[in-house]
């Protein structure tokens, strides 16, 4: 066995990476998401007693009652989604049409380290945001007319709330916004 797969202290702080090979496809078979999901458990329940876990951060889930998590294991614990089921919930259209999210185990009753934070309106980033936009009209092999794109940064995109906007992954930026006082916050290492 390589050096750097042993655990040589069980009191010090270890990360968990997850990297695929070959497009394995790990996370879309349920199958090897339970073996991951459950290695993942194990590993919470022999360690839970002796760490506490730094931050949880659940986005878009797509079966999110289907679980749950204990907030007192955790630092900060947040899921991050559309507010489908909520007292004052958006319209359907404005929801996440991919995984309409409800609440995850344990985060039903907010506090101010864990809960739910959900999809502002709209929101205007002020990251950069590669985006693609037609330069001219080329050839394929068989010369058929095709477009040929460019890509480029842009720093001031408004993302709307939308029934396919609310899932993608790109359109998180602003639970990097949130202020300390608003659910969600993230707190910088």
């Amino acid at each position: 066995m390589k050096e750097g797969y042993v655990i040589r202290s069980q009191e010090a702080p270890h990360f968990m990476t997850f990297t695929i090979v070959d497009w394995v496809d790990v996370f879309t078979r349920k199958v090897y998401r339970n073996i991951l999901w459950a290695s993942f458990k194990f590993c919470q329940e022999q360690l839970g007693g002796r760490i506490r876990w730094g931050g949880y951060y659940i986005i878009a889930p797509e079966n999110g009652c289907g679980g749950s998590v204990n907030p007192d294991r955790w630092q900060q614990v947040w899921q991050y989604g559309s507010n489908l089921g909520e007292k004052n919930a958006d319209f359907l259209w404005k929801q996440d049409g991919v995984a309409p999210q409800c609440a995850v185990g344990g985060l039903e009753i907010a506090t101010v380290k864990s809960g739910r934070a959900f999809i502002p309106d709209s929101y205007t980033t002020t990251r950069p945001v590669l985006k693609t936009r037609i330069i001219r009209i080329g050839q394929d092999r068989a010369g058929n007319p095709v477009p040929v794109y460019e890509m480029y940064e842009d720093f001031s995109i408004e993302v709307p709330k939308s029934f396919l906007n609310s899932h993608s992954i790109s359109n998180y930026g602003w639970i990097f916004e949130l202020k300390q006082e608003e659910p969600g916050h993230v707190n910088k290492k």
